[in-house]
């Protein structure tokens, strides 16, 4: 459901930087094991249908997916489903090989089709999560696999994927409680002390991770993830002989095991020990190669054998892999570039680099921001800058990294950031407003107003319309309305074409009663924003709360002309035919959009009521 807005969090155009580095889900189990558990539950659960036709129909499916045949399978599925369009051995089958196939959204909505029949199919539930964990849809992976442990709180696989689905998100180490609660029942099950040894290892808690290791290759000296690990583990603590020797070892044992990961950290290893011809040929290794990361390796050891155009030329290909690279590449490419004589790309590099992590312009980073670069590019390139220039590049910088990671309320740690804005420059009313922003979010009203003060007095970086929304955005968080409206109409009149404006002051009128005003303001955002339709579900709530059913069902079919895949409007539309006795369409509506909150009260109690 869309609430009323009232997170002041600035919303920036470009998402929170990702975790550079691997894909956890790929590096932790092959795809055909990461689907065994799936597999083995469906057939223990549902054995096959004893109706001959149909099963030989079936059996004839399974065939030709086994034998790479994907078009030829799903056809003999339909024909299955044909005969009996509930029967669940097809309907699941479909969603698994969606999956094998990496058509994850088609898998999503396969497995919605067997939680739709049948409800209590954990199976489905699992499959379903881990499709949309594949679509980077977590918390709707978590809510399927909190179903499950609704049924069945000790249920060993859900628990598992609960795990490997936190680290996927980036959060180790909420994936180690799930483990231990597996632990606490079987303290020396190799599998599972593995996975915490891994969610250590993305938590950056290296020791930990080594003991665990240690404690499953006791057990299983030949247990080769676990070798992989402890490998990328003696790379972190600089043991660099060690990873080689270890990977040295796994080639003999094995040469087709190895992934791109493994490459990677091989050949840095060589070139932390300075054998880059080594470490060329171990990064070239790939028949073919999707990981920047190895051509970065390349570069960074044709810089060492002053191959300048060779080092160029790897660093391109690393950029068309990925163009959201982290600032140490950034940094790199600027030296690189510098030596091949392309004096402005050098200079467009650096720029780019301090923008992304500005600690490197002193070189003093934080231990989590350790830079690890070929040469002090600052030495090459701040004669070419004024001090006040750079000090704007890294005010800017420090802003930006401050308002991304408010979108994760990480308030303390955007409080550090927009101090080291402040200690570059005392007079920058951006930063003021931001730090109003983060003693807003903490509950700091008084704070808070001081800074918006300052913000408003000084003209450097001065936004007058944002700083007013924020101030009455602010002035709401506190309960005080009367000051909230009168700064969001401060900022409509500052700039009257700014939709969002308009949105914000609907939601604060609507909350105090004043419906009419909110009506008038969400238009006027609608009218200066047609395409967007968070503005137009906003209207879609109000509509619903006044019930002005037969409105709500206009302005539904409106969104879904812009956006079809605006699930939301399902609930509204669901709801207001419910209200006005339209029970099949409303079942139809509701069901849909539960597939995807799965937990929604009010869409499972309107259900309830139908029945």
């Amino acid at each position: 459901m869309r609430h009323k807005i009232k997170d002041i969090r600035h919303k920036t155009q470009d998402a929170r930087r990702r975790m550079q580095g691997i894909n956890v889900l790929a590096c932790l189990v092959s795809k055909q094991a990461c689907f065994c558990f799936l597999l083995f539950a469906f057939l223990t659960n549902f054995p096959l249908s004893a109706q001959t036709n149909k099963q030989e129909l079936y059996e004839k499916a399974i065939e030709k997916f086994e034998k790479g045949n994907f078009a030829e399978g799903y056809k003999l599925l339909d024909e299955c489903l044909k005969k009996d369009s509930l029967w669940r051995e097809a309907l699941y089958a479909k969603g698994y090989f969606e999956m094998e196939e990496e058509e994850f959204q088609k898998a999503e909505q396969s497995f919605s089709q067997v939680i739709r029949y049948y409800p209590n199919d954990t199976a489905s539930y699992l499959g379903r999560a881990r499709a949309k964990m594949y679509l980077q849809k977590y918390r709707q992976a978590f809510s399927d696999l909190n179903k499950i442990l609704q049924m069945d709180s000790t249920h060993r696989e859900t628990l598992i994927e609960m795990g490997l689905a936190h680290c996927s998100a980036g959060y180790p180490k909420a994936a180690q409680n799930y483990f231990d609660k597996l632990l606490a029942r079987s303290p020396n099950d190799n599998q599972i002390l593995y996975f915490k040894a891994f969610a250590y290892w993305l938590d950056k808690d290296f020791t930990k991770a080594e003991n665990l290791i240690q404690k499953v290759l006791k057990q299983e000296p030949e247990h080769i993830e676990a070798q992989r690990l402890k490998a990328y583990l003696m790379h972190e603590k600089g043991s660099y002989k060690e990873t080689i020797r270890i990977f040295e070892q796994l080639l003999k044992k094995n040469s087709n095991i190895f992934k791109e990961l493994d490459f990677y950290y091989w050949a840095k290893s060589l070139y932390k020990t300075r054998n880059y011809k080594q470490a060329i040929s171990i990064a070239q290794s790939p028949k073919k190669i999707s990981s920047w990361e190895l051509y970065y390796v390349q570069a960074l050891c044709y810089f060492q054998q002053k191959k300048y155009a060779e080092a160029w030329k790897n660093l391109q290909e690393a950029e068309k892999l990925n163009p959201n690279l982290p600032a140490e590449f950034f940094y790199d490419k600027a030296i690189v570039a510098y030596y091949v004589k392309l004096q402005a790309e050098a200079k467009e590099n650096y720029l780019k680099a301090l923008s992304i992590m500005p600690e490197l312009y002193l070189l003093r980073n934080e231990e989590d921001e350790k830079a690890d670069v070929l040469l002090d590019a600052n030495r090459l390139f701040q004669k070419d800058f004024t001090k006040n220039f750079l000090d704007s590049i890294l005010v800017t910088a420090y802003q930006e990294r401050c308002l991304n990671i408010l979108e994760d309320d990480e308030t303390d740690q955007a409080l550090k950031d927009i101090q080291k804005a402040l200690a570059l420059d005392s007079l920058n009313s951006k930063s003021y407003t931001i730090r109003g922003i983060i003693y807003t979010m903490q509950g700091k009203f008084e704070e808070a107003h001081r800074n918006f003060e300052k913000a408003e007095k000084l003209p450097k970086q001065r936004d007058l319309g944002y700083l007013y929304l924020m101030r009455g955005l602010s002035a709401a968080a506190a309960q005080n309305m009367g000051q909230a409206i009168f700064y969001l109409d401060k900022a409509i009149s500052h700039n009257p074409k700014q939709a969002n404006y308009y949105a914000e002051k609907a939601n604060l009128l609507f909350e105090i009663g004043d419906t009419e005003g909110a009506f008038a303001n969400i238009d006027k955002a609608i009218f200066l924003a047609p395409q967007e339709v968070d503005y137009r579900l906003d209207k879609i709530n109000f509509l619903h709360e006044v019930e002005r059913y037969d409105d709500v069902l206009k302005e539904c079919e409106k969104v879904l002309k812009i956006n079809p895949d605006a699930v939301e409007v399902y609930y509204f539309r669901g709801m207001a035919h419910w209200s006005l006795k339209n029970k099949l369409q409303a079942r139809k509506d509701l069901t849909f959009f539960l597939q995807y909150y799965p937990d929604d009260k009010e869409a499972q109690k309107a259900l309830k009521l139908m029945d």
